[in-house]
């Protein structure tokens, strides 16, 4: 059965969708409105007001919009999961739609990638692919409003959930399509609504006016039939009215691009797009601090009244289901959002590569810069949310300290050139003995905070044996720390050198090294010197184990040209990325989206074997990526192999360390795939 009747209360509880609206949250929400008309009101009559022509102004606002629509429909389609109520489905599609159509409007702008626009070429695209942006949005949210809260508004079972989810994401991205294609290839089709510029058309043909009541429509539904009843009501009436303002100013008062509406209707787009997911942020971070502050009054209560055995029984079993949940969330956060991560890095690359003109490149390197930034600060949040919540166990063995550094020295050797500092790893034949995951963080940590902030110079790190540790030290010519600071960079969100804007942080960096140092018992010592530079060294025992590395991080580069590459990923979004990057390195792609596919592919055509192989490590149902690699080895014979992984937790990494597999943990960049891939083909050369 796929829907079922309702969900039980108690599974409500602390949901945008259904949290209820107090005093407070109306009076900001009025108050945004109200500011919002004030400002429309003193803009209006200047709205045909000519302005300088800024093109990087829409590639910036519609990377913002893209990342703030993503975001919010993953954090949408994540209640949906919990709720399984078909309206909420709606609106987490609607943001995804939002943010579908708005890359093919950013490659088809004049002058913000080429002179004519990626996509389309002719001078009606944007303007169609603008209007029929702001036309699907409010369908969507009506629809919300008109099954929110009635019998329509069906509850999935929790196996049909995923299955709701995919359709309506695949539906969501054929519909992008369909006005993609009908605004570009069909653009003869429909009528003309911008001529030389001029947006008088777009008025003057109803064409705007059809949009904006398509808008109002919405917001009326959403007032007539929830009254703002839930947070999240409220806060789509207030994007519903932002995204009226958006085209009355930026298609109906504005004459031409460029001018004082234009620049302004985006502006309010941009705020429009923002208000729910600061909700989401906001009801999120409330809902844990009222489950903290729950759990502080529990315990106090504990401790005043001697509460019976079974009321401490029941307390300790909310907790631990509440890390349980709390751990189910952070794995699947990790993977989840590092998969359109890992897809948009490979993008970027592959836009870099054929975008022209002066600025194109400059705006490319910026959005890659803003991408690597956000995977840091995202990485940060996980690690330090893991360790606060204790689910983060030691594996201790004895080890190669050169499988950890061959390791660094492929992930960090492309980030440390493209800076143009050099970056040097001595390494060490010693064993040593500790949790090999966990120490690679450590010295991730450290590595990564040296790149970051020399400017100049070298990063360097070396190993020296010191009795029974071997001392791994990270030596750069960075900026260097004040003195009176050295104690407080191992402290949470501090940042001491905020000089350039590119290089943002959350300051967190040091302090996942301190908390995981001290949960293996590993002593670190850091000195530092304005202008010169910082050193920090870890002392790590020496093991017993004869252990030895298989890892040999000198392999020369490899030309992939002409080369087969087997690519099974099941996420269609990254699947096409990696294909395209294969591709572009002169490679033959070989695409499977299951384990079944590929080993057909093997079957069907022996003659044509790929030579290596790029596999996802979660293929969904059935075979793992690992499992897939050793069936495809016990039938086939021999294939060098790259696990790619979107899990972060010590269990699934210390798996693919046991079975010796070569893995990178998403998202990658292209460079240090490429580097990888071509690593493991001299080794089958050689067999």
């Amino acid at each position: 059965m796929m829907f079922r009747e309702g969900v039980a209360a108690a599974d409500r509880i602390g949901f945008l969708s259904t949290a209820r609206v107090h005093p407070g949250d109306r009076r900001v929400a009025i108050g945004v409105v109200l500011g919002s008309l004030v400002c429309f009101g003193l803009g209006a009559p200047f709205a045909g007001l000519h302005l300088s022509k800024v093109p990087a102004f829409i590639p910036a606002y519609e990377a913002g919009l893209i990342l703030i629509d993503l975001i919010t429909a993953v954090l949408l389609l994540g209640q949906f999961r919990q709720l399984r109520n078909l309206s909420l489905l709606f609106v987490g599609c609607g943001y995804l739609v939002d943010a579908f159509i708005v890359v093919p409007h950013a490659l088809s702008f004049p002058a913000a990638f080429s002179e004519t626009g990626l996509l389309g070429g002719h001078q009606q695209t944007t303007a169609w692919l603008y209007i029929l942006w702001h036309g699907v949005f409010p369908i969507y949210i009506a629809a919300y409003a008109a099954i929110v809260g009635s019998r329509w508004d069906v509850s999935f079972t929790p196996r049909a959930t995923p299955w709701a989810i995919t359709l309506g994401v695949f539906g969501t991205a054929a519909i992008a399509a369909i006005c993609t294609l009908l605004a570009t290839v069909g653009v003869d089709l429909l009528p003309i609504i911008i001529r030389k510029g001029d947006y008088t058309l777009l008025t003057t043909s109803g064409v705007a006016p059809v949009t904006w009541f398509l808008s109002l429509v919405a917001l009326v539904m959403l007032w007539t039939r929830t009254r703002g009843r839930s947070v999240l009501d409220l806060w789509l009436m207030v994007v519903m009215f932002a995204w009226l303002l958006d085209i009355l100013l930026s298609a109906m008062l504005s004459s031409d691009r460029y001018d004082l509406g234009w620049y302004a209707g985006r502006i309010y787009g941009l705020l429009a797009a923002s208000f729910v997911l600061g909700a989401l942020l906001l009801e999120t971070g409330d809902l844990y601090g009222r489950l903290v502050l729950s759990l502080r009054v529990a315990e106090d209560a504990n401790k005043e009244l001697q509460a019976s055995e079974l009321a401490l029984r029941e307390a300790r079993d909310a907790a631990v289901g509440a890390e349980k949940a709390k751990s189910q969330f952070l794995a699947t956060a990790s993977h989840d959002l590092r998969q359109p991560l890992h897809a948009l890095n490979l993008f970027i690359s592959a836009l870099r590569r054929r975008v022209s003109g002066p600025e194109a490149p400059i705006l490319v390197d910026n959005m890659g810069a803003a991408v690597k930034s956000m995977q840091m600060m995202f990485d940060s949040l996980l690690d330090i949310s893991k360790l606060n919540a204790g689910a983060v166990v030691p594996a201790i063995q004895d080890f190669p300290a050169e499988d950890v550094l061959a390791q660094l020295r492929n992930e960090f050797s492309g980030p440390a050139a493209a800076k143009g500092i050099d970056f040097i790893i001595r390494g060490s034949a010693a064993t040593v003995r500790t949790d090999p995951t966990l120490l690679q963080s450590i010295l991730r940590n450290l590595i990564s905070n040296a790149v970051r902030y020399t400017k100049a110079g070298h990063v360097t790190v070396e190993c020296r044996e010191r009795g029974p540790f071997l001392r791994v030290q990270v030596v750069d010519t960075g900026t260097g720390i004040p003195a009176d600071k050295i104690e407080l960079v191992f402290n949470e969100f501090q940042r001491f050198d905020k000089s350039d804007a590119k290089e943002r942080g959350l300051g967190l960096g040091l302090a996942i090294v301190k908390r995981l140092a001290r949960l293996l018992g590993l002593h670190i010592e850091a000195t530092s010197e304005v202008g010169r530079g910082s050193t920090f060294a870890v002392d790590v025992p020496i093991g017993t184990s004869a252990a030895t590395s298989e890892r040999d991080a000198g392999v020369a580069a490899t030309s992939l040209v002409g080369r087969r590459v087997l690519l099974v990923e099941d996420d269609p979004l990254v699947r096409d990325a990696v294909a395209r990057e294969i591709a572009d390195w002169g490679a033959e792609a070989i695409t499977a989206a299951t384990p079944d596919e590929a080993l057909k592919l093997f079957a069907a055509q022996p003659q044509r074997r790929p030579e290596v192989a790029i596999i996802d490590r979660d293929l969904g149902k059935g075979m793992s990526g690992p499992q897939l690699l050793r069936a495809l080895v016990a039938r086939f014979g021999a294939l060098p192999a790259v696990i790619v992984t979107g899990a972060t937790d010590p269990d699934a990494l210390a798996e693919l360390r046991a079975a010796s597999y070569r893995w990178l943990t998403k998202p990658v960049d292209s460079d240090t795939l490429k580097r990888v891939v071509g690593d493991l083909l001299p080794a089958r050369s050689a067999a």
